[in-house]
């Protein structure tokens, strides 16, 4: 390994930037990009101080914001946990938001931890198609030319084998290619904090875990608007009255009674074909 800071090479690297964003504009990177999969798990992460249970609903502490300012924040935030904070909010009068807590594990900084988000129903008309707008917007990229310039700053604060010009470019624009699949907020959290942490250039596996504990609140949630679009919702899987079937039959214990003498009645009395269509 050689510290390149005083390597001639790095007198034109301010220009990488735009000559390496121009190569890779026509990857598809829309702004609804969605988390690859695997991306919500958490490994390898370092511990924190024990989190105490709360009280306090979800979605009510932070700024309830639309999609398009969701979206801006994402695009210039540096704190991925205030954007979190935000998307509760403002899913909160949109959805019923429910969570699951970690308290059976051995590890007493894992108690208490959040392991899954659910949603129980609606609380407003089209309410998980407005969710899911906010969720795109909590996944906006980062525009392949920031992230160029993320990593070249990385590049520089950091020591790295020596490279061609060439060799250089291809790094960077791969490295940018696979983030621009992550959030803005949290690719710029990852890569601002890499320099201060450690001393060499990383490789794309190693940024990709420093992210998951960034991605993993988000990905859940995002995993729970998708459960329930799906119409998996959480009060169904407890045996509850979802408002799917309130909207159809009614509210309980009216509706649940009427579903149950209709699901009766045909199987008590199934229609049999006609004698002309027997014959």
């Amino acid at each position: 390994m050689t510290d390149e800071s005083h390597d001639d090479k790095f007198q034109t690297i301010g220009s990488l930037t735009s000559k390496i964003a121009d190569s890779l504009k026509n990857k598809v990177l829309t702004s609804g990009a969605l988390l690859p999969s695997g991306t919500n798990s958490l490994t390898g992460t370092a511990r924190k101080p024990m989190s105490l249970p709360t009280t306090t609903p979800l979605g009510e502490r932070g700024l309830a914001v639309a999609p398009n300012s969701l979206r801006q924040m994402v695009a210039t935030s540096r704190n991925p946990a205030e954007v979190d904070r935000s998307l509760r909010a403002s899913l909160h009068p949109l959805v019923e938001l429910s969570s699951e807590c970690e308290w059976l594990t051995e590890d007493p900084y894992q108690m208490g931890e959040i392991r899954r988000f659910g949603v129980s129903g609606e609380k407003a008309p089209d309410g998980l198609q407005s969710a899911s707008e906010l969720i795109d917007a909590a996944h906006h990229p980062m525009p392949i030319e920031g992230i160029i310039a993320a990593l070249t700053n990385v590049r520089v604060l950091t020591i790295s084998r020596a490279s061609t010009s060439e060799d250089l470019d291809l790094t960077l624009a791969a490295f940018a290619d696979a983030l621009g699949e992550y959030p803005a907020d949290i690719v710029r959290k990852a890569l601002r904090d890499w320099p201060r942490n450690h001393k060499y250039w990383p490789t794309l596996a190693e940024i990709r875990t420093s992210m998951e504990p960034l991605l993993r609140e988000r990905g859940m949630i995002s995993d729970a608007i998708e459960r329930a679009r799906r119409g998996n919702f959480a009060d169904r899987e407890n045996g509850a009255w979802p408002s799917w079937l309130e909207k159809i039959w009614g509210m309980p214990p009216d509706g649940p009674q009427q579903r149950l003498d209709a699901i009766e009645g045909q199987l008590r009395y199934p229609e049999t074909p006609s004698t002309e269509e027997s014959a």
